[in-house]
């Protein structure tokens, strides 16, 4: 588990801009969100993060260790995909061992880590069977299993609950959660669900057009959102056109309101 430092990170396909000067840091042990619109840039940072995708320009730090370029099995980081990306012909326990063998560990901790992982997510008597075997919530849960099983210093989470139905997609946002708080690790998730955003993270990330809007909490994002687009994006919002006089909001159309104690702030977009 660590810190992660992210400073003036770019990406550009053509005369397209995807990410733009993005910066943030992310403390250990935190439940970040990247929130945004299709397009906005979420995903494209999470992959340079992970180190799918090469930056054009910036740097990323992980616990103070600089893994800009750095490969992904150089990285540490667990990684879960939307599609859960299991392979068919393994078992659950092969599975979750994979990322393990492939670092070469010995037999007895790789069936100790992969115990223990399947254990956390409650697929302890389901390590024998194949993914095609599995509800889409199990195989999410395994998908989780394999990413903690390799001890990361960073969890990053690719729209986990995107393909899960409405009543699954709760059950499985809430272990998501628990898990995530029992182990302590640094996580940042991407999702463009206002409603799964602001239930599990400690802050949230809003990003459009490749750049940051806004970061705060929930709270802060809904009670004092940083423009228009913030309160329009977060909440349900009516917009009134008008001016704040002292402790009175007065609409363009005349009408007057008391306006004290409410959070005014003139639109900038």
């Amino acid at each position: 588990m660590a810190n992660v430092e992210i400073a003036g990170l770019t990406k550009t396909y053509g005369t397209f801009r995807a990410v733009t000067d993005f910066g943030l840091s992310v403390r250990d042990g935190e439940f970040l969100i990247f929130l945004g619109p299709s397009g906005c840039g979420k995903t494209t940072t999470l992959r340079m993060l992970a180190g799918f995708i090469e930056p054009d320009g910036g740097q990323v730090t992980l616990g103070g260790r600089d893994i800009t370029h750095a490969p992904p099995h150089r990285r540490n980081i667990g990684l879960v995909f939307q599609n859960y990306a299991l392979f068919p012909h393994l078992s659950i326990f092969e599975n979750v061992a994979f990322g393990l063998r492939r670092r070469k560990q010995p037999e007895a901790e790789i069936r100790k880590r992969v115990t223990d992982a399947l254990e956390l997510v409650e697929l302890g008597h389901l390590g024998d069977r194949l993914p095609k075997q599995l509800s889409g919530g199990q195989q999410q849960r395994v998908a989780i299993a394999r990413a903690i099983a390799i001890r990361p210093d960073i969890l990053l989470l690719d729209e986990p609950l995107s393909n899960l139905d409405a009543r699954l997609r709760l059950q499985v946002r809430d272990e998501l959660r628990n898990l995530q708080k029992t182990l302590g690790i640094t996580t940042i998730m991407v999702t463009h669900d206002q409603e799964e955003a602001m239930s599990v993270g400690d802050r949230l990330v809003l990003m459009r057009a490749g750049m940051i809007e806004q970061v705060g909490t929930a709270q802060e994002l809904y009670y004092q959102p940083a423009n228009r687009f913030v309160a329009d994006f977060i909440g349900r919002t009516n917009f009134l056109s008008g001016a704040a006089i002292g402790n009175m909001f007065r609409s363009a159309g005349g009408c007057r309101c008391a306006a004290d104690g409410i959070w005014v702030r003139p639109p900038r977009s």
